[in-house]
């Protein structure tokens, strides 16, 4: 993935540029079939990494590797599981069900994939304002545009073509081969398009995990102390006389 894309987010944190520039080195080859079903891991693991931060310290690996296996070994129940213990918002949690569901039919289905079919639906993972989508498409497509167009300069001046040439030429080869196809740069801009949407997934279950690692549970509970929330037996008693009251009253008004 080139420097100049200006994808300044997500790519802002080294670990996630770090990812996507693996990632898209991973999918340049890959259907599109495949390069969703590459991706989405990437979530599946970010996420894991989230739910075990809250595993308490002490607890074996071989424990938390059992209880991940029994209990949270689908995507979709990571997800889920995520939501509920409010370790994720409601926004990611519906996009990474929509990742999850354009995964199944990638997994599962045996037609072939009409990749603008998938982009409509991808755009749901990462669509967060009014025209991201428009945007992130828009630098897919010039990116990979200038990388055919480089690559057939290259192939020009190897043939002893001047530079000038090359670029005329280069330009004529894109605008024939748009001609008879015109999905012919977007097919190929779909992976650029799946790395930017898993890496910005991943950047805000990052944002989240690394929020909640900011705080040491060690084996207590999500109260910073327990010992704040224990009632004293003068409480205890005050709470039981005052039900004791309650339920006297409510049989002399039967």
């Amino acid at each position: 993935m080139p420097e100049n894309t200006n994808l300044d987010f997500p790519l802002d944190i080294p670990e996630i540029k770090s990812l996507a520039y693996s990632l898209h080195e991973m999918l340049k080859k890959e259907s599109a079939r495949g390069a969703i079903l590459i991706a989405t891991t990437c979530a599946d693991e970010y996420l894991s990494g989230l739910i075990e931060i809250i595993f308490p310290k002490e607890m074996s690996k071989k424990t938390k590797g059992k209880i991940c296996f029994k209990y949270i070994n689908t995507f979709s129940a990571k997800i889920d599981l995520s939501y509920s213990f409010r370790l994720i918002d409601k926004e990611l949690f519906d996009a990474l069900h929509e990742l999850r569901e354009i995964r199944n039919r990638a997994a599962h289905s045996k037609k072939n994939f009409d990749v603008k079919t998938l982009s409509d639906q991808l755009t749901k993972t990462y669509n967060f304002f009014a025209g991201h989508a428009d945007l992130i498409r828009f630098k897919a497509s010039y990116y990979i545009k200038s990388v055919i167009r480089e690559q057939l300069i290259d192939i020009g001046k190897k043939h002893g073509q001047d530079s000038s040439m090359a670029e005329t030429t280069a330009e004529e080869i894109i605008a024939q081969k748009l001609k008879y196809d015109e999905n012919y740069i977007k097919n190929q801009a779909f992976s650029f398009e799946v790395v930017y949407a898993i890496s910005l997934l991943c950047r805000m279950i990052f944002y989240h995990r690394e929020a909640i690692s900011k705080y040491s549970f060690g084996s207590n509970t999500f109260a910073k102390n327990v010992d704040e929330i224990k009632m004293s037996p003068k409480t205890l008693g005050q709470i039981l006389g005052e039900a004791s009251y309650l339920r006297k009253k409510q049989k002399e008004e039967k």
